[in-house]
């Protein structure tokens, strides 16, 4: 069953468990980090529906699981409205022909959620392998989001922020954005999980347990939107360069392991685990003390938005800067 809030600090991390979707539902308990594609009928009246009703979830476990449905559907429907971009990598043409196709038959659709994402994820990867040929790796820019607090009572709500970009050739990069996710949740890092300290806070999915640093560099070469999307589609190629970013080797019985586990997940998130309670790293919503999940909601809404879009016209400047998108 799903765990009540686990407070840290000031602030608390509201619940958002396992991953967290333990089913699209989320009624059925927390025994799942990941969904099938097709768990979630999520259609443009449904989203819209859960951004306009009032967002009084109280801080319990069916409270914050209707909080995680709601802030899901956010991301999903911010998604699912972004333009058709100008131009795409010639790599990506069938990612773009999918995202021309839903926005004159679908807009605002799962369809056009998903097809935007797979859009992002091919044009950022693209951009990155343009910029990063013949260099040593790891090499390019990962994209993530920042966390989001509520105002402390009696204060003006903070300017939405931006998601930020991160170089992952330049270590302090990597661990100024490690350091970040890690002390949203008040975590201590693991020195044990990698040698370096400043990245060792461990991030988890249904793809395994790995440092921060480790997805960080992975994801440039894979996926490098994979902290900004509320879920990613794991392959065997990002798994075994996470394993290699920590120093692992992917042994016959592993890899079979891994392949097996690619084959029956094709939806999951990279989480941080605080206490008992997995809180997606693409969100973080944070509660502050008394408070509820669907008051930070209230004021998220528009940071989300914003983020969604900003990364969306980032990936383009990066993919025109690389002079493969004109």
């Amino acid at each position: 069953m799903c765990s009540s809030p686990q407070f840290s600090r000031k602030y608390a991390l509201s619940i958002l468990i396992g991953m967290v979707l333990c089913s699209t539902a989320l009624s059925s308990g927390c025994n799942s980090y990941s969904k099938k594609q097709n768990d979630h009928p999520n259609t443009s009246e449904g989203a819209q529906a859960a951004l306009t009703r009032h967002h009084d979830h109280p801080n319990t476990a069916e409270g914050t699981q209707a909080a995680v449905k709601e802030i899901v559907a956010v991301v999903e429907k911010s998604l699912a409205d972004l333009p058709p971009p100008p131009s795409a990598p010639a790599v990506c043409e069938d990612q773009m022909t999918k995202v021309r196709q839903v926005s004159k038959t679908a807009p605002g659709t799962e369809d056009a959620a998903k097809a935007n994402s797979a859009l992002l994820r091919c044009t950022s990867k693209a951009t990155n392998d343009a910029n990063c040929k013949g260099k040593p790796q790891p090499c390019g820019v990962v994209y993530y989001n920042p966390p989001i607090k509520a105002p402390d009572q009696g204060q003006p709500a903070p300017e939405p922020s931006e998601p930020k970009a991160v170089d992952v050739s330049v270590p302090d990069q990597i661990a100024a954005a490690c350091r970040e996710i890690a002390g949203a949740g008040g975590s201590v890092l693991s020195t044990s999980a990698t040698a370096d300290p400043t990245t060792g806070v461990v991030l988890g999915s249904m793809a395994g347990n790995y440092s921060c640093g480790a997805w960080f560099k992975a994801a440039a070469s894979n996926d490098p939107t994979l902290l900004i999307a509320p879920g990613f589609v794991p392959t065997m190629q990002l798994m075994r360069d996470l394993k290699t970013y920590m120093n692992g080797v992917v042994d016959v019985t592993t890899e079979a392991m891994l392949a097996n586990t690619v084959k029956r997940v094709n939806y999951t998130l990279v989480t941080i685990q605080v206490g008992g309670t997995f809180v997606p790293v693409a969100v973080l919503p944070i509660v502050p003390v008394g408070g509820t999940p669907g008051q930070v909601l209230d004021g998220a809404h528009q940071t989300v938005q914003q983020r969604v879009n900003q990364a969306g016209k980032a990936v383009g400047d990066g993919c025109r800067a690389a002079g493969i998108c004109h």
